[in-house]
């Protein structure tokens, strides 16, 4: 008898093993690693460590180590190329250089790590401590704008400079709205600047937008940054569209340097027996599209409008009640816009009689200038479409998207030869 009773036992063991469930341990856990200790103790003054030690609570992922894993942290002021090693619940992590004396030092492990289970970190870990006496006070704030996009520069490189010693520099990086803070900035004389690290290699390439700003800082300071990509090559003229038979809109391939007044005297357009065009206006797109807003839709546009909207209300009348979509109204700031207007590429260029439709024209440009005031001159040729006419080939209307320019951009000055590393 006893005999049957633990093979029954046996039987219903292997089958509760057989049902689907959770795996042996438990529950799948969710929780990504968390930081038990920093050694040394975040806020250390007078420590002078070889390297710095976080300990999780469980084993990080080892894919996640190596080269990968060494982009995901910093170290402010930089020491050389951060070097991070995996020690299954621990990382520890120092430079190529040593820690040098009276500093205090801000490490930075971005989000990222995790776990065997996959489950990621979405919180930085940071940490502070000194090889001197005190931690400094002093705070860099500040926003980096896309310039000529009009929009913050999201996760931009921003570095306190030194202008005393330029191999001092002070590092952090901009979130999503393109807002930062570099802490723990002794006072004194530094160069401020950000760039859009585009390839992730924490290198400033001739292709990427940047901005600097000098600033003498005692205490907290505030900056803002307005990143463009820097190019010496002037612009040239890239489009020419007919907005109708006097108003032509002329597209160079680079944003134009808004301090300088778009001048009548800076443009031509001949026709093909050479003969002048008389102009009447050339001026900056921005300002003739604010000035030349659409105008409000006609009656039968209101008409329209109102059928359909009749036509929508119904359809929520009839709609069952408890499927209606439910709707995110949780408020959200505006995203901030830079303080000075963005550059534009386009210039309107209006004639004093119509051009004649199917006709060539040649229009001269001189003395343009680009975002770093380099000046250009040149002429484009372009032909007014007949009525009914598709615009030529590779044309874009107004307000397209438009290709990339050749790589004509400068070497960054020696100044910003810096890595963040």
């Amino acid at each position: 008898m006893r005999r049957l009773i633990v093979a029954a036992a046996l039987a219903l063991l292997a089958a509760a093993c057989a049902q689907p469930g959770f795996p042996p341990g438990g529950p799948e856990e969710k929780v990504p690693p968390a930081l038990l200790a920093v050694k040394p103790e975040s806020g250390a003054v007078n420590v002078r460590p070889k390297e710095v030690s976080f300990q999780f609570d469980e084993v990080l992922n080892e894919q996640a180590a190596g080269a990968d894993l060494n982009k995901n942290v910093m170290i402010s002021p930089q020491l050389g190329d951060v070097k991070v090693g995996w020690h299954r619940t621990r990382l520890t992590v120092r430079g190529d250089d040593e820690f040098q004396p009276n500093t205090a030092y801000t490490i930075t492990i971005f989000p990222g790590i995790s776990d065997l289970r996959g489950n990621v970190r979405k919180q930085p870990v940071v940490t502070v401590f000194s090889t001197g006496a005190s931690i400094p006070a002093g705070h860099v704030n500040g926003i980096v704008f896309d310039w000529v996009a009009g929009r913050p520069l999201v996760n931009a490189w921003t570095q306190a400079i030194s202008v005393s010693d330029t191999n001092v520099i002070y590092l952090a990086r901009a979130d999503s709205g393109g807002r930062f803070t570099i802490p723990h900035v002794p006072a004194g004389a530094y160069t401020i600047r950000a760039y859009g690290d585009a390839n992730g290699d924490r290198i400033l390439d001739p292709r990427e937008q940047w901005d600097t700003a000098g600033m003498i800082l005692r205490d907290t300071t505030t900056v803002e940054l307005l990143a463009f990509i820097h190019d010496t090559i002037g612009a040239r003229i890239q489009q020419v569209t007919a907005s109708d038979s006097v108003t032509l809109r002329v597209r160079f391939d680079k944003p134009l340097d808004p301090a300088t007044p778009i001048e009548l005297s800076s443009f031509t357009v001949k026709a093909a027996d050479s003969s002048t065009v008389p102009l009447t206006l050339a001026q900056s797109a921005t300002v003739w599209d604010s000035t030349h807003a659409a105008a409000p839709p006609s009656d039968s546009a209101r008409a329209a409008d109102s059928v359909r909207t009749a036509d929508s209300l119904r359809t929520a009348a009839s709609r069952p009640r408890g499927v209606n979509a439910v709707r995110d109204t949780t408020p959200r700031p505006p995203e901030a816009s830079p303080s000075k207007p963005s550059p534009t590429t386009d210039v309107v260029v209006v004639t004093s009689a119509p051009l004649d439709t199917g006709a060539s024209y040649r229009i001269e440009w001189r003395d343009v200038k680009n975002l770093v005031g380099s000046a250009s001159t040149g002429s484009f040729l372009f032909t007014i479409p007949k009525p009914g006419e598709a615009a030529p080939r590779g044309a874009a209307p107004p307000g397209a998207a438009r290709p990339a320019p050749a790589d004509s951009s400068r070497r960054v000055p020696p100044d910003t030869s810096n890595r963040v590393r």
